[in-house]
């Protein structure tokens, strides 16, 4: 069953029973009345329904309503006029008939209020209270104006439902008294206003007992309580009048977006709900059933950001909850799940859910919430979507770390090395480079993430057709996509979005974006004259003494030459150049092969650029560590400095440097030359010392 079942007739149309069921309240011919300003508000129209000049009536099956006579205010003294109040179901009722002695004496207004004058003399009176054959009743008690204190205490209604405000009012000798110590079944509330008034809510009992004090005056009265009759189709550990005074709260929300102080238990309802079927703040592959992977959430704090409309709105963005009672049967579940005490959906023996109609409720909330996210966040780097921007991301850290050059599939899953050369972070590069790698390196893994909750539809299943879209639109354009990369603007973004696999702290994504442009715009300005001059340097040494048809005697025997020479000048740096000639001697072949090639993609790195020149430095770095005939050329080239500049004692031979270097040439026939001989290059001079010329 419904927890609150529609007692609107059920011909009428369903916009009609809900106004009836909301806004209706009981008449005492047992209809329904809706004032006619609400389906004017809602623009519901009035089909065949009876309405007067105020009200509209629809049929129903309700139970008779309680009508109940109370004292409103005034003084109990005689010939004093008191103000009664008429209530039918706790509500203020007009055209109530009020009797005393059988004599009609007054009749209520539209708040159910008559004003009736008192008998000239003191004791008891009761005044009747008739309409449409539903009575009541209520006594007073006349007194005169005496020294003497007493106290008297009235309440309206004197027939409460649980929950509903009761009103206590005392009277000291006859006149309404603040500072009446009111009590509740002993238990002491307050003490009465200036006007005699206190206010109070019906316990959830069968009865309640009050009592009004003041000095050692006393008198109390018994009120019997109704059974509120709700149906809480959920397990809570709240008690009835709580509930009540919560559903109360949230229908007049729902109707007319009163203020709502419980609007904290449909918010969380409606966050647990969204919650049953979605990861409602994540923005990933809307087709992945990939648990556990990152991708982008909107974390403005751990809970599933709720706004209810005019009671409890958010800044940023929300899933927003509108009042209406057009949204009640989605609404109301929610309302029911935040009451819960494990969160839970009504029961359904206790409740007709609409599980389609509510799960639909939450697809269209979650796809519109992640098309504004998707939205804020590209609109920072337009015209990129956020699939191009991860795989220009992804590609800019491997470049830096790997020396990737080009952009394909397989690199979206390929986890940044931790350690490792990085030329724009060495100290022989510039500030700006240096800080802006290292500053992209901070969010070394997000693209690579990011990745993951972009592009795969479940672990190793890629989603090739998404992929492929992203890295051929990249990969045909980079220079264009690096362009776009320095236009990015983040002033606009909140800092709510993380990369991350919950909504608990991950990369921030305004940061990121700031990365990749600031090391975009500075790789836009690198160049081999800025950025590589210690390469072109140590190129420029080495093709001097390079041949492309050298071979390993080549190099041994120009070594050798140049140790004995350097030998006997005892050459400062001798004992540094042993290793080279070591290596050459060695059994271990050296690779001149594959060093010919790596020369070769050397030959053009002063006109390299950007992302380019930072694959060639990586490139230069990996040849320089594992081709031994790096240092073996930069050994020749650095003996045959030393010996150019050095003096050869009397009993040596004079070899210039261009012979020495000369010798490791081979002639054009393939053939290898002879070794300059000292005594073949001494020309017999008679000088203590002979400089080797060049």
């Amino acid at each position: 069953m419904e927890p609150f079942p529609s007692p609107v007739d059920l011909t009428y149309s369903e916009s009609l029973q809900r106004l009836g069921k909301w806004y209706g309240s009981a008449t005492t011919d047992r209809r329904l009345r809706v004032h006619r300003q609400i389906p004017e508000t809602f623009d519901v129209p009035l089909t065949d329904v009876d309405i007067d000049d105020d009200w509209a009536f629809f049929q129903a099956d309700v139970p008779s309503p309680t009508l109940d006579l109370g004292v409103s205010e005034g003084t109990l003294h005689p010939s004093e006029y008191i103000t009664l109040r008429a209530t039918l179901d706790s509500r203020g009722e007009e055209g109530v008939t009020i009797r005393f002695n059988g004599n009609e004496v007054a009749t209520t207004d539209s708040d159910g209020l008559a004003s009736v004058r008192l008998p000239d003399e003191k004791g008891d009176v009761t005044y009747q209270a008739e309409k449409d054959g539903e009575t009541d009743s209520t006594t007073v008690t006349v007194v005169e104006p005496t020294d003497d204190t007493s106290v008297s205490v009235t309440v309206n209604p004197k027939t409460p439902t649980v929950s509903d405000e009761v009103t206590v009012t005392a009277r000291v000798n006859g006149e309404p008294r603040s500072g009446v110590r009111v009590s509740v079944d002993e238990d002491e509330l307050d003490e009465t206003r200036s006007d005699g008034k206190l206010h109070f809510n019906a316990p959830d009992a069968d009865s309640a007992t009050i009592e009004a004090v003041y000095g050692d005056a006393r008198d109390e009265t018994t009120i019997d309580i109704e059974s509120a009759d709700i149906h809480v189709p959920v397990g809570t550990d709240l008690d009835s009048t709580t509930v009540k005074e919560y559903l109360l709260q949230y229908r007049n929300w729902i109707s007319v977006g009163d203020t709502y102080d419980s609007s904290t238990v449909l918010r969380e309802g409606a966050a647990g709900v969204l919650n049953e079927w979605h990861d409602p703040t994540l923005l990933g592959n809307l087709n992945a059933r990939n648990d556990g992977v990152h991708g982008i959430y909107y974390t403005r704090g751990s809970d599933v950001p709720v706004t209810i409309v005019g009671a409890d709105e958010r800044q940023g963005l929300s899933f927003d909850l509108d009042f209406g009672v057009k949204y009640d049967d989605i609404y109301e579940p929610l309302f029911w799940y935040g009451i819960s005490e494990s969160g839970e959906f009504p029961q359904e023996d206790k409740y007709d859910l609409n599980y389609d109609l509510l799960r639909a409720w939450t697809d269209e909330q979650v796809a519109d919430f992640r098309a504004e996210m998707r939205a804020e966040l590209e609109a920072c780097i337009d015209p990129m979507t956020l699939e191009q921007f991860t795989v220009l991301a992804q590609f800019l850290i491997l470049n830096a770390t790997t020396g990737r050059r080009e952009v394909e599939s397989e690199m979206m899953f390929e986890k940044p090395p931790r350690s490792g050369f990085v030329p724009g972070a060495e100290d022989e590069q510039p500030s700006a480079l240096r800080e802006a790698t290292k500053s992209l390196l901070k969010s070394r893994e997000a693209p690579y993430h990011l990745a993951k909750g972009l592009f795969l539809l479940k672990s190793n299943v890629v989603d090739r057709e998404r992929l492929s879209e992203a890295i051929e639109s990249v990969s045909g354009n980079l220079d264009q996509y690096l362009l776009q990369a320095m236009q990015i603007d983040t002033a606009d973004l909140p800092s709510a979005y993380q990369i991350s696999t919950t909504r608990s702290t991950g990369y921030d994504v305004d940061e990121l974006f700031e990365r990749v442009k600031d090391y975009a715009t500075t790789l836009a300005d690198i160049s081999a004259e800025q950025n590589a001059a210690h390469v072109t340097e140590t190129i420029e040494k080495v093709t001097t003494y390079y041949e492309p048809d050298h071979d390993q005697n080549d190099l041994h025997d120009t070594l050798t030459q140049l140790h004995d020479i350097l030998d006997k000048l005892d050459a400062s740096k001798y004992n540094e150049w042993k290793d080279a000639r070591n290596t050459v001697a060695g059994d271990a072949e050296i690779d001149l092969g594959r060093f010919r090639q790596r020369m070769r993609t050397f030959e053009d790195i002063s006109d390299k650029r950007g992302y380019e020149l930072i694959a060639a430095l990586h490139d230069y770095e990996e040849s320089r560590s594992t081709e031994s005939a790096w240092e073996i050329y930069e050994a020749i080239a650095e003996m045959t400095e030393e010996a150019e500049g050095s003096h050869f004692p009397m009993t040596s031979a004079s070899v210039t440097a261009s012979e020495i270097s000369q010798s490791s040439r081979r002639t054009s026939n393939g053939g290898m030359p002879s070794r300059p001989h000292l005594e073949e290059t001494n020309h017999g001079h008679t000088d203590h010392s002979h400089r080797v010329k060049t």
